[in-house]
Parts: C-alpha cells; sequence; structure tokens
C-alpha cells in the first residue's frame, strides 16, 4: 500500500510539473507573440512616418495663400492652418486586368486603373476617411513609348499612368506620383495596385458585402436590381464595382457611385474585422497577392492593422466637377477651387 500511495505521488507530481510546464510554454509563447506584434508595430510605424514626415502640401490657387513654405502652413478666409504630419494616406488602385500580375509586355501595357483611392488614416480623430477619384480626372501625366523612354507630360485621364510602366511596382509609383501632384503634392505613405480579377476573393475573405443595388443591370447571371438588398459573392461583387455600359455617356460616374457605395461597406466590415484580429490585414493579403502589387512591408501592414482596429469609418469624399463628353473619351475637369478646399478641411488643422 505504501509503494502504492509512492507511485500515486510520483504521478500527481510529475502531472503538475507537465501543467506547470505546459502553462508556462503557453504564457512564454502568449508574451513572444505579443512581443513581435509590439516589435513589428514599432517598425511599421518608423517606416512609415520617416519616408514622408518632412513633406506638405502646396497650393497655388488665389483663395489659399502659403505662409509658411517650411512648415506648410497657409491662410485660408483670414484663418491660419497647418498641414497635419500624423496623418497617413495610402493609394489603392483597381487595375483592369483580371489575370494574375505579371510584366508588362512593354512600357505602355501596364493596366489603367478604373478604381483610384486614397484612404486616410487620421490618428488625432481616430477616423478613416476615404476620397474617392475619378478615373478619367484630367491630370498631369508622365507619358512613355513602349521602351519606356520619356516622351513628354500631358493632360490626360489620370487613369492611364499607371499603364506607361511595367504594370508592377514602376506602374504604381508612376501614378502615386501623378496622383500626388494632382493633390497639391500630397504625401502619400504608400501604392497598393489590386488587379479587379481578385475581387471576389478579397470580397469573400470578408465574409461578403451586404448592400441595396443603385441600379439595375445584369451581366453573366449576376442580377441586379435597383433598390434591392443584395449580399455579394465572388464574382457579383466583382460585376457590381467593375461592370460599366460604355456605349452611354456618364456611366463611369455611376460606378463611380457603386465603387463608392462597396467601399464604404467593406470599409467598415473590415475595421470590426480588425478589432477581432489585427492580423486579418495580412490574411486578406495573401489571399490574393497573385493579383496585389504593393510596397507595404509585413511590419507597415501590422502597424496599420493594429492602429486601424481602434479607429472607426468617417467619411467619403469625391471630387467635384464636370464630365466634358466633347472628345472620344470622357473627361473629368476638376472644380480646382472646392477641391483645394476640400483638402484643406481633411489634411490640415486650424492654428492660432
Amino acid at each position: 500500500k505504501g509503494y502504492l500511495v509512492m507511485s500515486r505521488m510520483n504521478v500527481l507530481g510529475k502531472f503538475k510539473r507537465f501543467i506547470i510546464i505546459t502553462i508556462g510554454t503557453i504564457l512564454t509563447l502568449i508574451a513572444i507573440v505579443i512581443l513581435a506584434v509590439y516589435v513589428l508595430r514599432c517598425s511599421g510605424k518608423k517606416s512609415l512616418y520617416n519616408e514622408q514626415t518632412n513633406k506638405g502640401m502646396v497650393f497655388e490657387s488665389d483663395s489659399i495663400k502659403m505662409i509658411d513654405s517650411k512648415k506648410y502652413d497657409i491662410e485660408v478666409d483670414g484663418k491660419k492652418y497647418r498641414y497635419n504630419k500624423d496623418i497617413l494616406t495610402f493609394l489603392v488602385l483597381g487595375i483592369d486586368k483580371n489575370e494574375k500580375v505579371t510584366q508588362a509586355k512593354n512600357c505602355v501595357s501596364g493596366g489603367q486603373s478604373d478604381g483610384i483611392f486614397l484612404v486616410v488614416l487620421n490618428p488625432n480623430t481616430k477616423k478613416v476617411d476615404v476620397i474617392v477619384v475619378h478615373r478619367d480626372t484630367v491630370a498631369a501625366i508622365q507619358v512613355y513609348d513602349k521602351e519606356g523612354n520619356f516622351v513628354k507630360e500631358a493632360e490626360a485621364q489620370i487613369c492611364l499612368q499607371h499603364a506607361y510602366g511595367d504594370g508592377m511596382q514602376l506602374s504604381n509609383d508612376r501614378a502615386k506620383d501623378a496622383v500626388s501632384k494632382l493633390f497639391c503634392n500630397l504625401p502619400i505613405h504608400s501604392v497598393t495596385s489590386v488587379n479587379m480579377g481578385a475581387i471576389g476573393q478579397l470580397n469573400d475573405a470578408i465574409g461578403g458585402v451586404t448592400l441595396e443595388s443603385l441600379e439595375s443591370f445584369n451581366v453573366d447571371g449576376c442580377v441586379f436590381e435597383e433598390g434591392k438588398e443584395i449580399t455579394l459573392i465572388g464574382k457579383s461583387a466583382y460585376y457590381y464595382t467593375k461592370y460599366r455600359d460604355t456605349s452611354e455617356h456618364y456611366t463611369a460616374g455611376k460606378r463611380l457611385d457603386r465603387q463608392k457605395q462597396y467601399l464604404s461597406k467593406a470599409t467598415m466590415q473590415l475595421i470590426e474585422a480588425l478589432k477581432e484580429n489585427v492580423g486579418v490585414i495580412v490574411d486578406v493579403y495573401n489571399i490574393g497577392d497573385e493579383y496585389i502589387v504593393t510596397d507595404l512591408s509585413v511590419d507597415e501592414m501590422t502597424y496599420i492593422g493594429t492602429e486601424t482596429a481602434k479607429y472607426s469609418f468617417g467619411n467619403i469624399y469625391t471630387p467635384k466637377g464636370t464630365v466634358d463628353t466633347t472628345m472620344v473619351f470622357e473627361r473629368f475637369n476638376l472644380n480646382v477651387d472646392e477641391f483645394e478646399r476640400m483638402l484643406v478641411d481633411i489634411f490640415y488643422v486650424e492654428v492660432e
């Protein structure tokens, strides 16, 4: 009996040690994960802010007066404003290609950006705002020949800029430069392009998006009825954000309205998902990575994910202007004064 008691005590002692070691191992792993996320977050924040910290916007409008070129201070209607350097701005492009990303055959076939979005993270307001840019907005773009030789700077639809490149990072960088210049030299911290063929996968990765259709149309078996609620899954998300009837005028604007609506819903869902798991942003990227070109690193994504998890969705802004249909391809001309004042509202803070 004494032997059995001793044996049981030894077994219990070993079991207790096993439990203690197991719990200790789990706590150690948790601590390592937390530390890793913290390190990635700090590294990502430093990387994102270092690149654009000393930059700011420059206005040429008569109604906006530059009063300090070093601090990028301006005066509007007698009030002084300063560029908010805490803001992070990311350019997201939807490219009119369905296949996976590959090197363009020449320097004029990189693909046009049917969707152009600026995602603005404001740590002061804890809001995520989105600026939706009309693809046909007239802007200064850099034109190249098929061999990649610079030809000229031209006033043309901004969606064309991405085409003049390799369809990868070079195209992205040129599009980012063109958008930055259009936005009064706005510092853009990163650029990501997504071939539209990935929309269905990315949409499904966040559980699909439910909304009321803004239009009635039928394409490839996907039926949309104006005013009717629909949950977009797979190819229905692709067609809702991509389709337009090119035989009619102003359809680019109608598609833009659908993209704004979809983006608003999708962004809110992504923010909620990030609150549950900050790694979602990396997971979504990994799902569609063969269709995506980005200059964001894993540590930068980690910082964006952990930061955005604290935010709520703010506003969707659409620069106002007029559509010119007198030419073969429509051109959207910005109302410059209203556009620049919108930029002041988003990117500036009033100072004494």
